[in-house]
């Protein structure tokens, strides 16, 4: 599945079959909730990937430094050849760049900085 639109799934989602990401800055792929890629991920150009929840991938992404950004407010994870769950170490996240702060701006995560919570 080629995806060229901004795409908003508004709870966790499992994706069966291959995409490929033609996303840009303006142009976000969102899921608010947990995502499981059961086939490659294939990501184009600026991609912007928000996943407010877990990240599962079946197949590891490419190692390639691109210019795309994940933000994963839960964690990455990688399935093994055991069909295991297992932290996803060396996640290629694409650009450094903090996740937009919450709807009520209570709190923030950077990559960099971590956890920032106003009081």
């Amino acid at each position: 599945m080629t995806l060229n639109k901004a795409r908003t799934y508004g709870t966790s989602t499992y994706f069966t079959e291959e995409i490929t990401w033609n996303g840009g800055n303006n142009k976000p792929f969102i899921v608010y909730g947990s995502a499981f890629f059961n086939d490659k991920l294939t990501l184009h150009g600026s991609a912007r990937i928000e996943i407010r929840g877990d990240a599962i991938f079946k197949v590891e992404l490419s190692e390639k430094e691109k210019p795309y950004s994940f933000c994963i407010t839960g964690t990455p994870y990688l399935v093994n050849q055991e069909g295991k769950l297992e932290v996803y170490e060396n996640f290629p996240a694409g650009r450094t760049e903090a996740c937009p702060p919450s709807k009520n701006n209570k709190w923030a995560i950077d990559p960099d900085k971590g956890i920032t919570v106003k009081y």
